[in-house]
């Protein structure tokens, strides 16, 4: 990946028109609330047809939610920047960090062509929207943010009423 990634920090700082084909609805956690919705484009390229890189991942912000659901293999177009972020962790002796290339701020998108429409591909959570792939009668993104309440509820309460 870090080889595909060279081509995007030679367009550092420039603004492109881009596309990708959409792979998957995703989440990461937040610091409080429920996870943010992210989403996975493959075959990221100029629309040009240069190939930029092999995935990308973007958070599933306003712009994409006007698109409507978005299927594996839907070819999305967007203007984006491209940015250098920091990749890896921080916090403990094995602290690891090196600079990769992003695109963000992806505006004036749409849909280039359509993959396969499959009515049961998805099931969305009435109560938060999640897109829960493969038909989940339970909410991934509803159960993640219980999960990680309930954890924060134990830490705290374990330190509240120490052990004597």
């Amino acid at each position: 990946m870090k080889d595909m990634r060279e081509a995007l920090k030679k367009k550092l700082g420039s603004r492109e028109r881009f596309k990708g084909t959409f792979k998957k609805y995703g989440l990461k956690s937040s610091y409080k609330g429920l996870p943010k919705e992210t989403i996975l484009l493959v075959d990221v390229q100029t629309i040009e047809e240069q190939h930029i890189t092999e995935h990308l991942w973007f958070n599933h912000t306003k712009g994409f939610k006007t698109l409507g659901t978005l299927y594996p293999g839907d070819v999305i177009a967007f203007d984006a920047r491209v940015r250098p972020y920091m990749k890896g962790y921080i916090g403990d002796e094995w602290d690891t960090q090196d600079v990769d290339y992003k695109l963000s701020h992806p505006t004036k998108l749409e849909i280039l062509t359509q993959g396969p429409r499959i009515e049961e591909y998805y099931s969305i959570c009435p109560e938060c929207g999640y897109h829960n792939q493969n038909g989940r009668s339970d909410c991934r993104r509803c159960r993640f943010a219980l999960t990680s309440l309930l954890t924060e509820h134990e830490t705290k309460t374990d330190s509240f009423f120490p052990e004597n």
